[in-house]
Parts: structure tokens; sequence; C-alpha cells
């Protein structure tokens, strides 16, 4: 495929659409289409002047000491008919990338988060083909090395989305089985847990203070975030627009909650045009109670699964 013309010249080849004249006939304008990644790191234009972005691969997560940066790697191996995700670790300028897990055909890997002293790991491993078919998602733990791996989560039920508290004593996880779902806590010196909640919820984070822990619930159609104390005490809604609310994450001093909204609706025709499955998420950020909800970004793709950087990197790369 390429750029031709009626004079029978073929001009440059790819995957090009919507060439246009310049007026004087001498120039052609078009866009080339492209599958390619964008670089880890690469600066994105943000609306508010205050927040820098960053493009990054899925579910970024940068330790604690802002040396390391952890995330899940799409598409690492691709099976006919199978999906498939992976671990890595790199430094925080994307050089010295280093796969940790690699789970076997139909496993997808998600959320790596840092354990407050950056010395594990933790993600969930679930399986694409058989989601409920006695082989229930875990919650897993691993050196940052790729060394000793182990399931945190053993029983009966899909587990996934974990998050630490700031002491490293306690890990919250979304739980799903055939009669109860909601988010549990997981005891790490004994190993027992502890529900939380009973909703239909889903992306627990932690706050770096141990007060509170955000997360995403399904009520009356619509997915919103919540805050709720440790305790099971005090839940809060934080967000009321029209459109799904989700993928929050705290900033490193507490103070304000980055997160994914659809209530800015679809952009041009992108989702039919460039087959995107989901065009509609934007960066949004708040302070902590939820007041102060505005964007960061709008356009035509979804921006998701962020991550706050320490102060010595980019603000928060998506």
């Amino acid at each position: 495929m390429g750029l031709a013309f009626t004079t029978g010249d073929q001009g440059a080849e790819g995957q090009m659409r919507s060439p246009s004249w310049s007026s004087d006939g001498k120039w052609v304008v078009y866009q080339k289409w492209s599958f390619e990644s964008w670089r880890q790191n690469q600066p994105l234009f943000s609306i508010d002047p205050e927040f820098d972005l960053a493009q990054s691969d899925t579910f970024p997560a940068f330790s604690h000491d802002g040396q390391k940066l952890a995330l899940t790697n799409s598409n690492v191996a691709k099976v006919p008919g199978s999906r498939m995700s992976s671990v890595s670790v790199m430094d925080a300028d994307a050089t010295n990338a280093k796969l940790i897990f690699r789970g076997e055909a139909g496993t997808l890997a998600l959320t790596p988060q840092w354990s407050p002293n950056d010395d594990w790991i933790a993600f969930g491993v679930g399986f694409y083909f058989l989601p409920r078919s006695g082989r229930p998602a875990r919650v897993m733990l691993m050196r940052p090395d790729g060394s000793e791996l182990h399931e945190l989560t053993k029983t009966a039920g899909n587990s996934g989305f974990p998050s630490w508290s700031p002491d490293g004593k306690r890990i919250v996880y979304r739980f799903w089985g055939e009669k109860e779902y909601g988010l549990q806590i997981i005891n790490l010196e004994d190993g027992s847990t502890t529900q939380l909640t009973s909703g239909f919820d889903n992306f627990p984070a932690w706050s770096p203070k141990g007060d509170l822990i955000v997360f995403t619930r399904l009520s009356e159609d619509d997915y919103d975030i919540y805050t709720i104390r440790p305790d099971g005490t005090g839940l809060k809604k934080l967000t009321t627009s029209p459109g799904n609310d989700a993928h929050a994450m705290w900033s490193p001093d507490g103070k304000h909650i980055l997160f994914s909204s659809a209530r800015l609706g679809f952009k041009d025709e992108a989702p039919l045009y460039d087959e995107i499955p989901q065009p509609y998420g934007e960066l949004f950020v708040m302070n902590a109670d939820g007041s102060g909800q505005r964007p960061l970004t709008d356009n035509q793709w979804e921006d998701g699964t962020s991550a706050w950087a320490p102060p010595s990197t980019s603000r928060f790369p998506h």
C-alpha cells in the first residue's frame, strides 16, 4: 500500500491515508499509519501545566527510591488465538530492561507493585482462556531480579490487582469468587485474610499515609471511584459524573488521585477507523477528598493504567 497518483507515479509506501495537496501543487501531506510502539517515557502533552505526562507500557510502577520501573509488557509473545503479557523491570530512564516473569500461553500478568522497601514485587496472574475452570487468578510475589516466585493467594476464586500497605505488612487485592466478591486484605505475617468490601469492586490502591484505600466500584450501571479506611469504615464516593471512572492511583504525597474517566465521551471516528476497542478514557486528577477534578488529556485514544513517578522523574507516565 502507499500513495498513488493518476499519472501512474508511485509515492511513499506504507499504511497511508488522508492525502492533501499544497496550494502550489508541489507537496502532498498525508498521515502515515503505524503500529510501532511509542518509546518508554516519551513526553506527552498535558492540558494542565502543573503536571507532566510521559508514555509507558501497561500498568507502570516506579520503585519508591525512584531508581527502577516495573510494568506489564503487552503481547510479548503472540500465540494464535490467545493473548499473553509479562512483567519487566528496568531502570527509571527505560534502559537495562529485564523480563522477570513470563507465563505460559494464555496468561496475563498485570499490575506489578513494589513493596515499601523495593525488595519484592506483587502482581496478579490470570488465565485468559480459563478464568473460572479450576485455574483461578493469583496474586504472586517475586524478587525484582525474577527470583523466589511464589503464590500469595491460594484459595478458590480469582485474586488480582494487589497494593501494599505503607508498612509492608499487608496487601489489599480484588477477589471474585462464585458467591462472593469485593476487596480483601491479607496479612503477610500469618497469611490471614480480612474481607474489606463486598461490592463489585476493583483496582484498589493503598494511600501513602496508610489511612485510606481508593478503589473502583460498579453501582447503578456506572463505575465510580471510592475511598474507604482499612478497617472498613468511612466509605466515601468521590466521582459522580456520567461515564465510567477507574484506575485510580495516589500521588506520592497522598494529596492527589490520578484516574481515568469516560466522561468526555467518544472522539471522532476512532473506534471504527482505527479498530480501537475502548477509545474513551482520559486522564483526570483530583484532590484526595474528590474535589478539584480536572482533565489532563483530551484525545481520541484510551489513556489509562497510570502511575505517579517520583519527583526526580516525570510526574506520572501513562
